[in-house]
């Protein structure tokens, strides 16, 4: 056992002052933060690590504030992988306001033991801006975020943009100063991973599910925020273990929690049983779009494909199912195309890892079928990716299940890809394909921190 760090020497001091006669086998000794076995024979410097706090929300760098003095209210709670309660502080490195020097904020609370902020801004006729910095600590470590928050009183938006988000996760925003009164939404869901192959009987592994793709036109906008959450795509199943289901991403208002809009994500596969793509009903009922393709069921030694992601007007592909169901030659069985612009199905998976996920959906409206491809992913429809590496194709697309193999470290089912969000607003556009080419939306969820 090593009985120091060599960037410690201190701790030789340590162990030289510790008792070692009569000393029970596995007794443990703080001090001054370090700890210390006793292993039946000598003390041994125990290393020991504290994991930095993570934020439980994105927020965006820029914040805009409500007008006519309505309160904004931001989220900076943070969680501690070890549990340790959390302090936070409010600061502000420096302002500026048109050279004027006005502050924009009003009046404001900041909860130091929750980390929530409630402004109060304003009100003027200035464009007037602030830098505020939020810390969280858990006593050793510190973790900081600057956001900057806006007044405007003008026009800060062209008459045609948007915004885009692509990375699982919950945010908050609210849609810029000049955004018309009208915007349009497209979520698509995210795919279920696949399954990893079954040792007590040999089974191969299934695909998962693509995920749905919704669309809604026309929702009323009141300047106030909204809530974003992105889907996480499902985990591929390890070997003996199903493939986790994919996310469902969500648009909803902040304030009353009322849901404008929704996809679900598509199921994981398990062993023998192929993972239902996204709203498994059918064709989406709620909202326009399609539901996600079915992952493809698999017996001996061939997986199934992934599912594809579901299209602006029809169901995404379903994966290729082992050849062996149709008691075929294992030749490569291909996935299905997707429909109104949905991903295709992953071929039948031969391989361990599978290389057949489904395609994805773009969503930057209706581009051509996504088109299945022989032994290998799924084609990602309306411009969204391929499936070709296994995992699912971005945005939406399921992970394709595994091939039986003898290798214990292996038969692993793949990752379904995560899901996105994407609003648009201005003259003459709406989903699925009017003016909905991607030449001004703006990526909000890069992490400031």
């Amino acid at each position: 056992m090593a009985n120091y760090s060599n960037q410690k020497q201190y701790q030789r001091e340590y162990i030289g002052s510790l008792p070692s006669v009569g000393v029970p086998d596995g007794s443990k000794s703080f001090i001054s933060g370090e700890v210390f076995l006793w292993d039946g024979d000598e003390w041994g410097y125990v290393e020991t690590s504290n994991i930095i706090p993570t934020w439980n929300n994105r927020i965006d760098a820029t914040v805009f504030l409500e007008q006519a003095g309505a309160t904004t209210t931001l989220d900076f709670s943070a969680t501690d992988p070890e549990g340790a309660l959390l302090n936070y502080e409010l600061s502000y490195p420096t302002f500026t306001s048109d050279n004027t020097g006005t502050d924009p904020v009003d009046s404001l609370t900041f909860d130091v033991d929750t980390g929530v902020l409630v402004i109060t801004p304003i009100i003027t006729s200035d464009t007037c801006e602030k830098l505020i910095r939020v810390t969280v600590t858990d006593g050793i470590n510190t973790l900081s975020k600057d956001v900057l928050l806006l007044l405007s009183q003008t026009v800060t938006t062209a008459a045609d943009s948007g915004a885009i988000w692509t990375k699982p996760g919950v945010y908050t925003w609210t849609p810029p100063q000049g955004t018309p009164s009208v915007i349009h939404i497209v979520c698509i869901g995210a795919g279920g991973g696949g399954s990893g192959m079954q040792s007590s009987t040999n089974t191969s592994g299934a695909g998962g599910g693509g995920g749905t793709l919704s669309y809604v036109n026309n929702v009323p906008n009141d300047g106030t925020s909204l809530t974003i959450t992105v889907g996480a795509g499902g985990a591929g199943g390890v070997r003996n273990f199903p493939g986790s289901d994919g996310g469902f991403t969500r648009v909803a208002k902040t304030a009353s929690g009322q849901v404008l809009i929704e996809a679900l994500g598509g199921n994981g596969g398990s062993f023998g049983t192929a993972g239902a793509g996204g709203g498994a009903a059918g064709l989406n009922s709620a909202y326009s779009g399609g539901d996600g393709g079915s992952g493809a069921t698999s017996v001996g030694s061939t997986g199934g494909g992934g599912g594809g992601a579901g299209g602006y007007g029809g169901l995404g592909g379903t994966g290729g199912s082992s050849s062996f169901i149709q008691n075929l030659p294992a030749n490569g069985q291909n996935g299905t195309a997707g429909v109104g612009g949905g991903g295709a199905g992953g071929s039948e998976s031969i391989s361990s890892p599978g290389l057949s996920g489904g395609g994805g959906t773009g969503f930057n409206g209706l581009g051509l079928d996504g088109t299945p491809v022989l032994r290998s992913g799924g084609g990602g429809g309306s411009g969204g990716g391929n499936g070709d590496t296994g995992a699912g194709g971005f945005p939406g697309g399921g992970g394709s299940g595994t091939a039986v193999t003898t290798n214990t470290s292996a038969g692993f089912g793949k990752n379904g890809a995560d899901g996105a969000v994407r609003i648009i607003w201005g003259a003459a556009r709406s989903f699925p394909a009017n003016n909905t080419a991607n030449t001004d939306s703006v990526v909000q969820e890069q992490d400031y921190s």
